[in-house]
């Protein structure tokens, strides 16, 4: 009984200088003290190797001061003493999530999954997926994460999924449930309009695409870029090309874009426009001969019959596999 006494009385004389180790430990660290922090925190652990609360808050002084893998290296230690230890799981799944570890992610989740569920964990398991590119997966898990709690970013997710695997109507109808959510993203109308470019929906994609702009997204040259593609597939292509011209004065050398204003010319029968953009791909690009082409076509269809040959014939000799536009065009 008296050894029984004695060795209780160790048991608590350990585990008291193990939290009053802590405490020094804790008042150093709000003193921007992090070495002695560091020694106190170190003292508490070696006294009792199972002190979880030791071991959360010396890793957390660690992650604020960006030693990330001496940090996970504390987490990781809980874990050997206690597997079912909540607040290691989560403190890692974070962790892992921060540094885009996301076999990481997906195996702490799987955990907190089972111990303890949470929307956060869903999401972020989705998003792991999703990096990984295992677009299925993601949006089997994206589905079941909205039908318990719908959530504006949860929808985004999930239309990007649905954009990935080329399911564009469905996409569309995500973002579209993001935005009754969240209103206010431009960026968020901004790829819902660049998918409904893809359904083809080109009027409601310039619809989308021009309420971002309201809601003040930075117009970058791709985002100019693409706004003229999806102006030029409609009766507002003149807008596209102005937007072409605006771009040109940045990439003066980009003879594609001056081939799509001048298609869209061509499409609309005015023949004289069209010739003057696809002469300015050719002279940008003088082995761009399917422009030479084109500039012959479009001379053509003005009325200079013999010219526009004789550009046609020339683009032709320079390149054979022209020829199958002969037809076509004609």
């Amino acid at each position: 009984m008296i050894v029984a006494l004695m060795w209780l009385s160790g048991t608590y004389a350990h585990a008291d200088s193990a939290r009053q180790y802590l405490h020094m430990a804790d008042s150093f660290v709000n003193l921007r003290n992090y070495r002695q922090a560091q020694f106190f925190y170190e003292q508490a652990i070696r006294v009792n190797p199972s002190f979880e609360d030791a071991k959360l808050q010396f890793a957390d002084m660690l992650d604020q001061r960006n030693q990330y893998g001496a940090a996970r290296k504390q987490l990781q230690e809980v874990l050997v003493t206690n597997p079912n230890s909540i607040r290691a799981l989560q403190a890692l799944f974070t962790d892992a999530y921060r540094h885009r570890l996301w076999n990481a992610v997906l195996d702490y989740g799987k955990k907190l999954q089972q111990k303890a569920p949470s929307d956060s964990v869903d999401e972020g398991m989705a998003k792991a997926h999703y990096y990984q590119e295992n677009y299925g997966e993601a949006i089997a898990s994206l589905k079941q994460a909205v039908a318990k709690k719908p959530t504006a970013s949860k929808y985004v997710l999930l239309a990007k999924c649905q954009a990935e695997v080329s399911d564009y109507k469905a996409s569309a109808a995500a973002f579209d449930l993001a935005l009754t959510l969240v209103p206010e993203e431009s960026g968020t109308w901004y790829e819902y309009g660049l998918v409904l470019a893809s359904v083809p929906d080109y009027a409601k994609a310039i619809m989308a695409i021009e309420k971002a702009q309201q809601l003040g997204i930075k117009q970058t040259l791709d985002f100019k870029e693409n706004l003229a593609n999806i102006y030029l597939q409609t009766p507002q292509y003149e807008k596209g090309v102005a937007l072409i011209n605006d771009i040109l004065v940045q990439k003066p050398s980009d003879d594609a874009l001056m081939f799509l204003a001048a298609q869209a010319y061509y499409r609309d029968k005015k023949y004289k426009e069209a010739a003057n953009y696809f002469e300015k791909a050719y002279q940008t690009d003088p082995e761009n001969y399917r422009a030479l082409y084109m500039l012959g076509m479009s001379f053509q269809r003005d009325g200079k019959q013999k010219k526009g040959e004789a550009y046609c014939d020339e683009a032709i000799s320079k390149d054979p596999s022209l020829m199958k536009y002969k037809t076509s065009t004609n």
